[in-house]
Order: C-alpha cells, then structure tokens, then sequence
C-alpha cells in the first residue's frame, strides 16, 4: 500500500499548524479552559506523526499507518506507511484514542505492527527491527 510522500513546503506547512495548535493548547490551558480535545491535533506529547486510517482485520478493529512525517517518532520508530499498528505497549489498539492514550502516558514506547504479512516489533531507542514472537 503506498503512502504519501510529502514535499519539504507541505511539511514546513504541517509542522507550522501543529505548533500553532500546541500555542492555542497553552494559552487555553493557562487561562484554565477546557482543552478542545479532538477538534485540534492531539499534543505534542501525544503525537507519533502519522496519518492514520481504521481498518478491520480478521481479529477486529485496527489502525494502518497511510502516511509518516519527516522527523518525527513515527519515523525514529520505523513505521511507514501500511502498516497496521496491533498493540503498543503490550496492549491492543484498536482505536486512534487506545493508542493516542497509550503514547501520552510512555516515554519509550514499543509497537506490535502487521507489514507484508508478517508481525515486527518496533521499540524506541537503539534502532532494532524484529519479528514478534
């Protein structure tokens, strides 16, 4: 399945709305408003940097990964576009909000995915690429 390739401009342009939706998040939070939760991209510490799309699968609901930012954890993590993300953590993902949960509450961060068929484990730090077992 192919995914998008970004060009430099559309990604400067991506970057430059995600942090001026991390500044709104600030401001909002400092005068002890709401957090407008899913109408703005999630924040920063939540954010792998991928599009993503649902997608069932013979086990149930899942997340495939349609497209990977430049630079960003995703990227570190070696996920590219087609994969379908099966659990983070240890812990099934079947929803954007499963997974956005479980990346805000970890700073290393471990991701069952499914690509051509075969099931890899990709964890954050040394970059190691493995099947799962």
């Amino acid at each position: 399945m192919p995914g998008v390739q970004w060009t430099s401009n559309r990604q400067r342009e991506v970057d430059a709305y995600l942090a001026e939706c991390d500044t709104l998040r600030k401001e909002l939070a400092d005068l002890k408003l709401p957090d407008p939760g899913g109408a703005l991209p999630p924040p920063a510490a939540a954010r792998l940097g991928v599009q993503i799309q649902p997608v069932l699968t013979a086990t149930g609901s899942a997340i495939s990964i349609s497209s990977v930012s430049l630079h960003s954890r995703a990227e570190r993590l070696g996920l590219e576009p087609g994969d379908v993300v099966v659990s983070a953590n240890g812990k099934p993902v079947p929803t954007v909000n499963d997974l956005r949960a479980i990346v805000m509450a970890s700073k290393r961060l471990e991701l069952t995915i499914r690509r051509n068929g075969q099931e890899i484990k990709l964890q954050e730090g040394p970059a190691t690429t493995e099947p799962a077992r």
